[in-house]
């Protein structure tokens, strides 16, 4: 997997911190625009200068490395004895793990593109990311959705991961499935304005399955076909032949 990740260091010999701070905000904000930065908005001028220097550093995708992890099974096949067999009790407890935590490794597994955590989350009222770590804290915090459960920066692309495992059926299951469908609907109103980036739903679990219609049919709306092909929604083991397809020719 090592071979997977060959990190491409620009020139940056005229982007110091000194150079950088004799710039304006609505300077440095127009860099950011122009690199793709998301999550500027309420940033200091000094984390706009830190993450200007951090686009800088990128990772180049090794295509030919990417594999479907031998011990993924199907999301279907996830029953609540399943997901307590593979996670133990995901409740807690000593050799309990996270669904969550399981699907973050393996992307970055076998995609060999390190799968971080991240505060980024979509503002449903205008249809933008931004970078916010608790935004009930302020009076619009009903705007945003929940944060991105992953992301991954390669050959200029963003990729923004929601993981999910659902199992069983019930009222507590169906609203956390509706949930991720207008998570899902947002996100494809941001692609629709958003250059190179792609939304990854990884939804395991029987449930899931069960629920997957409803999700077909939203992709399927007339309004989302120029922005659909950007957009996954499935479970783990079938995503990685479509990271193959779509990031092939990058």
């Amino acid at each position: 997997m090592s071979n997977s990740i060959t990190p491409t260091k620009f020139d940056m010999s005229n982007l110091t911190m000194v150079n950088m701070s004799n710039l304006t905000m609505d300077e440095l904000k127009k860099i950011c625009k122009e690199r793709n930065i998301h999550g500027c908005s309420g940033k200091t001028k000094n984390k706009l200068i830190e993450m200007i220097k951090q686009s800088y550093i990128t990772t180049t995708l090794n295509i030919n490395s990417v594999h479907c992890p031998n011990d993924i099974i199907s999301g279907k096949l996830i029953t609540k004895d399943k997901r307590h067999e593979i996670f133990g009790q995901v409740a807690g407890g000593s050799n309990s793990r996270s669904p969550e935590d399981y699907q973050r490794s393996k992307i970055s597994e076998g995609t060999g593109i390190e799968c971080k955590k991240t505060s980024m989350r979509i503002n449903l009222r205008n249809n933008k990311l931004e970078n916010i770590s608790h935004p009930n804290t302020q009076d619009n915090g009903f705007d945003y959705s929940e944060d991105f459960d992953g992301f991954q920066y390669f050959n200029n692309n963003h990729v923004y991961y929601n993981f999910k495992c659902i199992v069983g059926s019930g009222g507590s299951q169906t609203r956390s499935l509706r949930e991720v469908y207008n998570f899902i609907n947002g996100q494809l109103n941001v692609l629709k304005s958003e250059k190179n980036v792609y939304f990854a739903n990884i939804l395991d679990g029987d449930e899931s399955y069960n629920a997957m219609k409803h999700f077909n049919y939203l992709i399927s709306l007339t309004e989302y076909e120029s922005v659909k092909n950007k957009l996954y929604v499935g479970d783990l083991k079938g995503y990685f032949d479509w990271f193959k397809n779509n990031f092939n020719s990058l």
